[in-house]
């Protein structure tokens, strides 16, 4: 007798005209612990531990004991409601109010409160993907109960607003890299430059006797870039390239005075054994 009338006050509170059919459209929010028997079952009992169930199609809250809720739980479908949702009514109608069993109608006496609340939550979302959650949710939940558009409208302002920011960095990035690249090549074109010149300064004062043999003297001392054509069969280095590092400088140095100063004999002499020096590290 209990469940009959259980069942028949549920079918009324749904859209469903069956109770098989009505069971499903509910889905179960929050459990409510009393100290005094202050509501009552669907049934009629007077109930201290009270099982709240949500209707989303006729925004109807209800509440069932024990008996009643292992009933309508053998039933019931698959709903779950996001735990926003459930804070959100929890906090607008607060638990001395759930009593009034109409959402819709609540809502209705309270707009400003719920707008108030849903904007509170709103103020605090920075990133983009929880404002497109949080627009989803008062869509999906809010819409029907109150006049959201406010919301949404400020939602997708400040979803823009992160959009073009993220455009605006992504540009700044792409121009910094495109910065970076351009000094790289003109680093790489000056190097280049220097290479040559000191190249070309140790030609004028070295000679070689084979076009191979001043390649890999080239290579030794100045990194030549490796896309020149190689050479078959490179003779093997005795000496390490501090050894050749040190002779190059020397060498260098001697060039530099010899460019800015009148030869001696002395130096004349000191380039001629710098290039021996240089020539035993190659071995044919």
């Amino acid at each position: 007798m209990v469940l009959e009338k259980f069942e028949e006050n549920l079918v009324k509170l749904s859209n469903g005209d069956s109770w098989e059919r009505a069971s499903k459209e509910w889905g179960f929010i929050y459990k409510i612990e009393r100290d005094t028997k202050d509501n009552n079952c669907l049934c009629g009992h007077k109930l201290k531990h009270q099982y709240y169930y949500y209707n989303k199609k006729t925004h109807k809250i209800i509440c069932c004991g024990n008996g009643c809720k292992k009933h309508i739980d053998d039933h019931i479908g698959t709903i779950k409601y996001d735990n926003s949702f459930v804070s959100d009514m929890l906090y607008i109608m607060g638990t001395d109010q759930i009593v009034d069993y109409d959402l819709d109608e609540y809502c209705a006496n309270n707009e400003q409160k719920v707008f108030d609340r849903l904007m509170w939550n709103f103020v605090g979302l920075y990133d983009a993907e929880t404002l497109n959650s949080f627009y989803d949710y008062v869509e999906y939940y809010w819409s029907d109960l109150i006049d959201v558009d406010i919301i949404l409208t400020n939602i997708n302002t400040k979803l823009q607003s992160i959009y073009d920011k993220e455009e605006r960095l992504e540009k700044e990035k792409q121009l910094e890299k495109e910065r970076a690249l351009k000094e790289l090549q003109l680093e790489k074109e000056r190097l280049d430059k220097e290479q040559q010149s000191r190249i070309k300064r140790l030609r004028k004062y070295v000679c070689y006797d084979d076009e191979d043999e001043e390649k890999i003297a080239l290579e030794l001392l100045y990194g030549m870039d490796k896309e020149q054509p190689k050479i078959k069969e490179q003779p093997k280095i005795k000496s390490s390239h501090n050894k050749l590092t040190e002779l190059r400088n020397e060498l260098e140095n001697h060039i530099q005075c010899q460019e800015w100063s009148h030869p001696t004999d002395e130096r004349e002499r000191r380039i001629l054994v710098l290039k021996r020096e240089i020539k035993r590290f190659i071995v044919k």
